[in-house]
């Protein structure tokens, strides 16, 4: 998908995701491009084939020095049931490394330019199906299990000669020729920090960087486009029978039509606290779900740690500003139930669109965490 105009609305921001344009077709066009390009602009380029059954890390043989930018563009599908059109975005499932060590990143586009922190060779690695225990990339996950994945990505790499503007050579590569608008859509989003999070929030480091939210006037908007994104905001308060998270949401559009509670539908937008214990609950507005529902998040990673809990359903109330209150405390007793956790530790947004590929919109104002002691306001 490609969008070369800036819209009005901050629920519009343009994003480029995964090009639908095919791998061979990506590879000669991308290459013509840059095989004109001089040696005092771009050291090497070059492409890899990263198939989606490859589990991390692959080793490019793009050699860097510390300090080196790199820019990575990518074409491509990766699927957990072809037969199901259960597909991933690469821009959501590739990510790099150097010499062997963190700090790992991935794009909020299909892609992405960083500074090297290490030299090394470039390595490219899949997240699904496994996940990220640590910032070196390590997985704890069977590595057999990409063996069940199929499509894959072909990554592009351009290794910039010293003192080369990405932003600006970007344009200029752009104003030549360019495949579906990715050089342009890298160059505006270097020239715009796309992939910050609001102030006071950060993007939860194993997932990714987005380009979901924006805060405009105390109001965080989201617009979730084929992806998948968490912010958190730290919090450090008591959890007791009376704590309450309260908050105002518009919902505009649901990124799900049916039941969210099994894989393949699991798109969904939520407000969450997090709790020292490591688990987190999660409110969530469902397509069809009666409120007062709970139940596992159905991924596998997750289903441990994140417990959903209804709060609104359907589509009545889309495009109206509606104020919630739970009482944490008795919500979680119910949902998840056990001992309870000493503490509050985080508030989380979250959005998902990444399975039905929908897409979904929403904006949160007024978040606060509360008791009979004590008020934080979160937004």
């Amino acid at each position: 998908m490609s969008r070369t105009s800036r819209p009005s609305s901050p629920l519009d921001s343009p994003r480029v995701k995964g090009s639908p344009v095919s791998r061979p077709d990506f590879r000669s066009r991308l290459g013509a491009i840059l095989s004109a390009v001089a040696t005092d602009l771009v050291t090497e380029h070059r492409f890899v084939e990263l198939e989606a059954s490859e589990p991390p890390w692959l080793d490019t043989g793009l050699h860097v020095e510390a300090g080196d930018l790199v820019t990575v563009v990518l074409a491509g599908r990766v699927f957990f049931d072809q037969a199901a059109d259960l597909w991933l975005d690469p821009s959501v499932q590739v990510w790099t490394r150097v010499g062997g060590h963190g700090p790992i990143e991935r794009g909020s586009r299909a892609t992405n330019t960083f500074r090297c922190a290490n030299s090394g060779t470039v390595e490219l690695g899949n997240a699904a199906p496994a996940e990220w225990v640590d910032r070196d990339g390590r997985i704890t996950t069977d590595p057999g299990l990409y063996a069940f994945m199929t499509g894959g990505t072909t990554v592009g790499l351009i290794r910039w000669a010293h003192g080369v503007d990405p932003a600006g050579a970007l344009r200029d590569l752009a104003a030549a020729g360019d495949v579906e608008n990715l050089l342009m859509a890298e160059a505006d989003r270097l020239d715009s920090a796309g992939g910050s999070p609001p102030p006071g929030w950060e993007h939860l480091w194993y997932l990714g960087p987005s380009e979901v939210y924006v805060d405009s006037d105390g109001v965080i908007t989201c617009s979730s486009d084929n992806d998948f994104a968490i912010i958190c905001h730290g919090a450090d308060m008591a959890l007791r029978p009376d704590t309450t998270l309260s908050w105002e949401w518009r919902v505009d559009q649901l990124p799900s039509a049916v039941a969210e509670d099994s894989f393949a539908t699991h798109d969904y937008l939520s407000i969450a606290v997090e709790f020292d214990d490591g688990r987190d609950l999660t409110y969530c507005w469902s397509a069809s779900l009666e409120p007062g529902t709970a139940f596992r998040c159905p991924l596998p990673h997750w289903s441990e740690r994140e417990t959903h809990l209804v709060v609104r359903s359907g589509t009545s109330d889309l495009g109206r500003w509606l104020r919630e209150e739970r009482n944490v405390h008795a919500d979680r007793a119910r949902a998840i139930g056990g001992p309870d956790p000493a503490r509050i530790t985080g508030v989380w947004i979250i959005a998902v669109s990444c399975f039905q590929h929908l897409g979904g919109r929403c904006a949160y104002r007024s978040i606060c965490l509360a008791d009979g002691l004590s008020a934080a306001a979160i937004n």
